[in-house]
């Protein structure tokens, strides 16, 4: 169309055709410049603004140990005052103050964390047994580390001995598998062979060693599964109840070695 004009032009001897074609093919190249431009720029927002909405990650922050321990401690006690029947998701949360999504982030089901709270109570219960008895020292000096070692540990820990039996009394089944992992029985063929050898060694009278572990243990166990009613019966504190246990070291040492006297 331009083209055309501009030839008409030169026809009726128009002197400014020159100067007309410079001004309109610089105009045409500023409005091709300025739509270069704008969808240059346009290009530009959708790149920073549609493209990195198609790439975006969901970020999850990873879990947190100390968060875990808390929870696993709010666990314990919930299971161990309520049962693992009873005990529900939102009891945990609310031991552990937190919300219920928060623990679902760290444990899917109370199934997860009632296994690794029983595992962990029953390594805590019998872990140390078998390194007492690997110890190089006196058998009867070993009877008092392994009574020192598990009020130690009762003391520390008082929830346990009710807790693993209520759930082995509920699932006895998973005792077996449980026991496996911490290596229980082999303390107690460990602890029957020294006993043995003791007694051919003519040190110490001939016992049961299903006999004297019962012992141990009773002696052991009892005060904390008792504690309830022993409190209320003794009319004690519990400052008063770790003092007694302190001194038990000694009461059921002495009476477990005069078991063993010819």
């Amino acid at each position: 169309m331009f083209r055309a004009c501009f030839k008409c032009m030169e026809e009726c001897g128009n002197s400014d055709v020159g100067e007309a074609r410079t001004q309109v093919l610089r105009s045409l190249h500023k409005k091709n410049l300025e739509k270069r431009t704008r969808q240059s720029s346009f290009a530009q927002i959708f790149n920073n603004i549609v493209k990195p909405m198609g790439k975006t990650t969901k970020t999850i922050p990873a879990k947190d140990q100390n968060t875990e321990q808390l929870i696993l401690n709010a666990a314990r006690r919930v299971f161990t005052n309520k049962g693992f029947a009873a005990a529900r998701m939102e009891d945990i949360a609310a031991e552990a103050g937190m919300n219920r999504a928060l623990l679902h982030y760290y444990f899917r089901s109370k199934e997860k964390m009632f296994d690794m709270i029983f595992e962990e109570n029953l390594q805590l219960f019998y872990g140390n047994f078998l390194a007492v008895l690997q110890q190089d020292v006196p058998f009867k000096d070993k009877i008092a580390m392994l009574v020192s070692t598990e009020i130690d540990t009762l003391l520390e820990h008082p929830e346990i001995p009710l807790f693993i039996v209520q759930e082995i009394a509920r699932k006895p089944e998973q005792l077996k598998d449980k026991m496996k992992t911490i290596r229980i029985h082999r303390f107690v063929e460990e602890f029957g062979r020294q006993l043995t050898e003791e007694t051919q060694r003519g040190n110490i009278r001939k016992v049961d060693p299903r006999q004297f572990f019962m012992s141990f243990m009773g002696m052991c166990i009892f005060p904390f599964i008792a504690k309830p009613m022993l409190k209320v019966v003794m009319q004690q504190k519990d400052s008063e109840f770790a003092r007694l246990m302190e001194e038990r070291k000694k009461e059921v040492t002495r009476t477990l070695l005069l078991s063993l006297e010819k």
